[in-house]
């Protein structure tokens, strides 16, 4: 009895599920980095994965907090007695106009993968062609692996 290898794209699919499943229970959310406020320490089109889990951040710390209705990544200049924080890019000469209180805290950063942000934000934007490519790629990948010119071990 011989047994289907799975094909890759099943294997793909659960790496995904697998990625999806450890940040989930980790309690990492991603978010990407859309302006240059935080360079050099992000760069813009990174992906920052936020830990989620409610501790207390402390000076120096980078965080991201909601505004309205857009996120922003910036490090933590001073905690307030009252629990608000002062905030600043590292890369902007200012502080942040307003003060974060701990409602729109969303958490503290702890990975930063450069430059993944830019992909991921084009298929957001454009999904059916991201869509169309990927399988595009899945065709062209079936059709050379049904048309192989060598059989396995059969180099010359």
């Amino acid at each position: 009895m011989t047994r289907k290898k799975p094909s890759d794209g099943s294997f793909t699919t659960f790496l995904f599920l697998l990625l999806f499943l450890v940040l989930t229970l980790l309690r990492l959310r991603p978010f990407i980095v859309l302006s240059g406020s935080m360079a050099p320490a992000i760069k813009t089109g990174s992906l920052v994965l936020v830990d989620t889990c409610g501790r207390d951040p402390e000076k120096g710390e980078i965080i991201t907090f909601s505004n309205g209705s857009s996120y922003v990544t910036h490090r933590i200049l001073e905690k307030k007695k009252d629990g608000n924080l002062i905030t600043k890019g590292d890369a902007n000469s200012t502080i942040d106009p307003a003060e974060v209180p701990k409602s729109q805290l969303l958490g503290t950063v702890k990975i930063i993968i450069p430059w993944i942000g830019y992909p991921i934000q084009f298929c957001h934007q454009h999904p059916l062609i991201c869509l169309l490519f990927i399988l595009f790629f899945y065709t062209i990948q079936k059709w050379n692996r049904s048309h192989a010119l060598f059989v396995k071990g059969d180099f010359p």
